[in-house]
């Protein structure tokens, strides 16, 4: 009948409008850092170089991307030696993001090859629902 097809045409568009609603939705809540509970979060930005060797012209050079993959941000508790909570990829673009609960924390790096940083390890305190930011290089050795 015309009246049932009309109604179920609405209801696919109002089904439709709900599912890409949601997805928006859901995005926009997932790009964004948000705090929750008593945690907080600990984010930088990571600049890793050189890339390109100035001493030994005949080898290429690592692109962007290929030199964030495979590296870690590793948070140790502050108050004994060595002991990981926590640990964490780079994004593509050097970024990371860890929510912890409040707390004092060491920042290292899972050093790669003869990565050195000499901002690293750094004592962090994570307060609650709170953003700390810390960004740091790693001196790849390439030269």
């Amino acid at each position: 009948s015309m009246l049932h097809s009309k109604y179920a045409r609405w209801f696919l568009i109002l089904l439709a409008v709900v599912i890409i609603g949601g997805g928006i939705t859901a995005y926009v809540l997932r790009g964004s850092i948000v705090a929750t509970g008593e945690r907080g979060i600990l984010k930088g930005q990571v600049t890793v170089g050189p890339l390109c060797p100035t001493e030994h012209k005949d080898t290429s050079c690592t692109d962007p991307v290929s030199a964030n993959r495979g590296r870690d941000v590793i948070v140790y508790a502050a108050t004994v030696f060595k002991k990981e909570v926590a640990r964490t990829n780079l994004s593509p673009f050097g970024e990371y993001s860890i929510e912890l609960p409040p707390g004092e924390y060491t920042i290292d790096t899972g050093y790669t090859g003869v990565d050195t940083s000499k901002d690293l390890p750094h004592q962090v305190t994570i307060e609650p629902g709170e953003i700390t930011e810390f960004n740091f290089s790693i001196d790849t050795g390439v030269r």
